[in-house]
């Protein structure tokens, strides 16, 4: 990410940079879209090493995306990134510790019992 940064701040030096952060979310939608549709391609051909690195790629550049409008806001995205990882894990803790109480095998819940515990930790 900080390597990404670095390259963004170059590029902003010649003038090849959005104006306000605003205008990179549509991009990051983009890069969105292509991915989504890497990925659907992959469940068509059902041959992942033909699109594996496409989809790395296309992952790659959302998150090229992501950390520009980091940057634009002039938001830390690696501190971000911890952030995000610290409460997820808190949360998930939290639904760890419900299934205990309860005793019940996270393993054996459907998604949707996890989502609505998600939820309510959340």
């Amino acid at each position: 990410m900080s390597r990404a940064v670095k390259i963004q701040k170059k590029a902003t030096h010649i003038g090849f940079d959005w104006k306000h952060a605003q205008d990179v979310l549509p991009k990051i939608q983009e890069e969105l879209d292509e991915l989504s549709l890497e990925l659907e391609q992959q469940e068509i051909k059902q041959t992942a090493e033909n699109t594996q690195s496409r989809v790395e790629e296309e992952l790659g550049d959302v998150l090229f995306s992501c950390v520009n409008l980091a940057r634009k806001l002039n938001i830390d995205p690696e501190k971000a990134l911890r952030m995000s990882n610290h409460k997820f894990c808190q949360r998930f803790r939290k639904m760890e510790r419900y299934y205990h109480f309860d005793r019940i095998q996270m393993e054996q819940a459907s998604m949707e019992q996890l989502e609505q515990i998600w939820q309510s930790v959340k």
